[in-house]
């Protein structure tokens, strides 16, 4: 059986809209200027006021209906681009509550959490940040793309894989302010050097980023910041992590204060 290619699909499909929108557009100026046209034919005149007037409308409306294609073409990106990011929000605001609902059953007393905790001066916020006798720990929720995507890590570097029907493989490398590794390590710097400047000197911070969603994880390779996939993976790193001598419940306390302050 024969099969058209995804891109001869389109093409179709493109030039069948086209010539809908002109056959529709044709039928409207036969049925609104059918008399006008009928008039011109009859009284042999093509210099007669109604006729000028006529043809300057037939032509700002064509110019009209064209400015008025290029319009929706824009505003269709614009609310796939807008709906594509809401979507990607709201799942992202559902894993961060999932997380921290985790997180607050699985830690004692002795641990607090800050959730979207915002650094003085700086546009982004910390997805989760904890203090407690293991130090201070960060998680960075990411939801990346959907159930059909899948992505690798190396390194610093995020990729998205994409495998095509020839066999080709493409690893796409994420830009890197759209790199969640880039974006973990940006933050927990930048929380260390705000802590410095509120005399907590050498902390140094212990972060990781969480992946939720239904993208799948190819591999991941000396990753630059540790990398969780699972529900399982947030409570085994937790349960790994070493306890710190210097964080007391005193020096706990005044930490903690710094960040409810802020």
């Amino acid at each position: 059986m024969f099969k058209l290619s995804y891109s001869k699909k389109q093409i179709i499909i493109n030039v069948l809209k086209i010539a809908i929108v002109f056959f529709v557009l044709l039928l409207v100026i036969y049925f609104s200027l059918g008399w006008s046209v009928k008039e011109i034919i009859s009284r042999k005149s093509w210099l007669d006021p109604k006729v000028i007037a006529i043809v300057i409308v037939f032509v700002l409306g064509f110019l009209l209906g064209v400015i008025e294609l290029k319009f929706l073409e824009k505003l269709g990106r614009f609310f796939d681009k807008t709906i594509f990011a809401l979507r990607n929000a709201i799942k992202g605001n559902l894993g961060e509550k999932k997380t921290f609902e985790r997180l607050s059953s699985m830690l004692g007393d002795s641990y607090r959490l800050h959730r979207n905790f915002k650094i003085p001066n700086t546009r982004f916020d910390i997805d989760t940040v904890i203090v407690g006798p293991k130090g201070i720990i960060t998680f960075e929720i990411k939801n990346l793309g959907g159930s059909d995507d899948k992505f690798r890590f190396e390194g610093n570097d995020v990729y998205k894989v994409k495998r095509y029907q020839n066999g080709n493989v493409c690893f796409c490398q994420l830009n890197y302010l759209a790199n969640p590794v880039n974006e973990a390590l940006r933050h927990n710097q930048a929380l260390e050097e705000w802590l410095m400047k509120n005399d907590f000197e050498k902390i140094k911070i212990k972060g990781a980023l969480l992946m939720v969603g239904n993208s799948k994880i190819e591999g991941i390779e000396h990753p630059s910041i540790f990398i969780i996939t699972s529900a399982n993976g947030l409570k085994d790193y937790i349960d790994r992590a070493f306890e710190d001598s210097r964080f007391t419940e005193e020096y706990c306390d005044k930490l903690n204060r710094l960040f409810e302050t802020n």
